[in-house]
């Protein structure tokens, strides 16, 4: 649309009312703009349904326009369609007829009279704003940060059929350990067969709580292992919901769906629900589903030997913990890795270099500082580097006398990077089909390109299958999503092809499985406020170039 012209103004203005810009804010909402405030000003009469407009003499003519009521025109008036004028601000194709109602006469055509038109907001329909772009969502002080720990999980052996909690203990000097308001989920690294996790919870300070399902018949053994574990602090992303969930019935599942409310519940996030207790044979996936804005779906299960028929039901009024997973745009460039202490005795008056492998440092990374959590008498750390892909260096000098620094310490280190990866990542993928056999679980394999080793993955199935239910998700490979589903009936089912949304939190490391400790982990921060500032921004001028009022460049 053209520029009306110096004497009219164009601006930004809510669709269907409202004030200010928190109309951003709902979901699926829409740039919307007064093409003209003050609509237009012409010369004209009316006959029946008519308008004939003989001098256009400032602004626009639109259709859904309101009329003024001056010189004689009915009250709620408005033009409902062109005719042989084609509106606009054109002085020359605005000129001609329009339909209007109600019927009315006004001036005549050799005495035609002033009129005038009040602006109408205009759906620019090129661009509606997703969910991510919800201005109204965060404000700009909205932060918050995602740690990942890699911990040597215990773990037990379920009873066949049945469900067991087992906790593990995060150390306290990591970032201030596993916070009882954080959310978590868990990527176990290896899939045993009949075998998966089916909850997770921060049960106490620097405790993690796993709820390990065995739906075989028989009893599975297993060892401590690897996992990693993803913490989203409480912040901009997490919420709370009281839920009361109906009776789940045995050896099946069930989706239930809630309301949650809040601005973090949009569709195109990954849910992650943690239930704040663990009862016996019940479980649920810890992938929730956004089923529409403020909805979420839990889908339950119940794995029984028969003691139980009928069910279970999960404990009333019950504090559950969301967090909704959207893309996440690196603004940080600063990573917070806490990493065990290395260095062995040194001599006086020197310097050592003692090495740590942290995978997912880079050669070009810049390690910015240390912090050491106690005092050696005449040694102290005076700098560090990346001396290898995966590798830092920690230089300790020693004064006086010859000193042992403390190995078992925790070592905080903020690491700087040129180019940092996104904190979140979203995929939509199609995932393999695959048949799962009655009464067990098994792992199906993706090529989704991109993903990165030793990163870490949440995901949404799109739709729910009665009996089956996802326990486990991880990066098995470069480029490979692997997701363990377990049956809970006594009939195989066909997992369907479905197009998942799957987040990858993008931290790696901080350590190889051969040098895995329960006092490494990476932190990285986000800022959506300003990652949805950028992108409302990106809309709004699209459509102000689209309207002729901005230039595109």
């Amino acid at each position: 649309m053209a520029n009306p012209g110096p004497n009219v103004q164009t601006t930004e203005h809510p669709l269907y009312g409202g004030g200010g810009p928190d109309y951003l804010g709902s979901v699926g909402g829409t740039v919307g703009f007064f093409a003209d405030p003050f609509g237009a000003s012409f010369l004209g009469y009316t006959s029946g349904t008519t308008l004939t407009v003989t001098q256009l003499l400032s602004g626009t003519i639109q259709v859904g326009q309101p009329l003024v009521q001056v010189n004689g025109v009915l009250a709620n008036s408005s033009i409902t369609a062109l005719g042989t004028g084609a509106g606009g601000s054109n002085p020359i194709t605005a000129l001609g007829t329009y339909t209007i109602t109600p019927s009315q006469t006004v001036g005549t055509s050799s005495v035609p009279v002033g009129l005038q038109s009040l602006g109408m907001a205009v759906v620019q329909p090129g661009y509606a704003l997703t969910g991510s772009q919800n201005l109204g969502a965060f404000n700009t002080a909205s932060t918050g940060a995602i740690c990942k720990y890699q911990l040597n999980v215990n773990v037990t052996g379920p009873l066949a059929t049945t469900t067991t909690e087992v906790t593990s203990t995060v150390s306290s000097g990591v970032m201030a350990g596993l916070a009882t308001s954080s959310v978590v989920f868990v990527n176990k690294l290896t899939a045993q067969a009949g075998y998966g996790i089916g909850g997770y919870r921060v049960s106490a300070a620097n405790t993690l709580a796993i709820t390990y399902v065995n739906v075989s018949t028989g009893p599975i053994t297993t060892a401590t292992e690897i996992n990693d574990v993803i913490e989203i602090k409480a912040g901009p992303l997490v919420t709370t919901a009281v839920l009361s969930p109906a009776n789940v019935a045995v050896n099946t599942t069930a989706e239930q769906i809630f309301t949650i409310t809040g601005n973090a519940c949009l569709p195109g996030t990954v849910a992650i629900v943690n239930k704040p207790t663990a009862q016996a044979g019940l479980f649920y996936s810890p992938f929730a589903r956004v089923v529409a804005p403020n909805q979420v779906g839990i889908t339950f299960g119940v794995v029984t030997t028969g003691a139980v028929t009928t069910g279970v039901t999960p404990t009333a009024s019950e504090t559950y913990q969301f967090a909704f997973i959207p893309q996440l745009n690196a603004f940080n460039p600063t990573y917070i890795y806490t990493l065990s202490g290395t260095q062995n005795a040194t001599t006086a008056s020197t310097t050592t270099e003692a090495t740590t492998t942290v995978v997912g440092t880079l050669l070009t990374d810049m390690v910015s500082g240390f912090s050491k959590p106690t005092v050696n008498a005449s040694t102290a750390i005076t700098t560090g580097r990346v001396t290898a892909a995966g590798v830092i260096g920690i230089t300790y000098v020693t004064q006086s006398a010859a000193s042992t620094p403390s190995s078992s310490e925790i070592l905080t280190a903020a690491i700087n990077r040129q180019v940092p990866l996104n904190p979140a990542l979203i995929y939509n993928a199609a995932l393999a089909t695959s048949a799962i056999a009655a009464t067990t679980s098994a792992e199906v394999t993706t090529t989704v390109t991109g993903l990165l080793v030793s990163t870490s993955v949440a995901l949404t199935k799109p739709s729910t299958t009665p009996g089956l239910v996802v326990v486990g998700a991880r990066v098995s490979a470069a480029n490979t999503l692997a997701v363990t589903y377990m049956n809970l009936t006594t009939t195989s089912i066909n997992v369907p092809s479905e197009t998942y949304t799957i987040a990858n939190i993008q931290l790696q490391g901080p350590s190889s499985a051969a040098s895995v400790s329960s006092a490494q982990s990476v932190t990285q921060t986000y800022y959506p406020a300003v990652q949805q500032t950028l992108q409302v921004a990106a809309a709004t001028r699209t459509a102000l170039v689209a309207l002729g009022l901005m230039t595109g460049v």
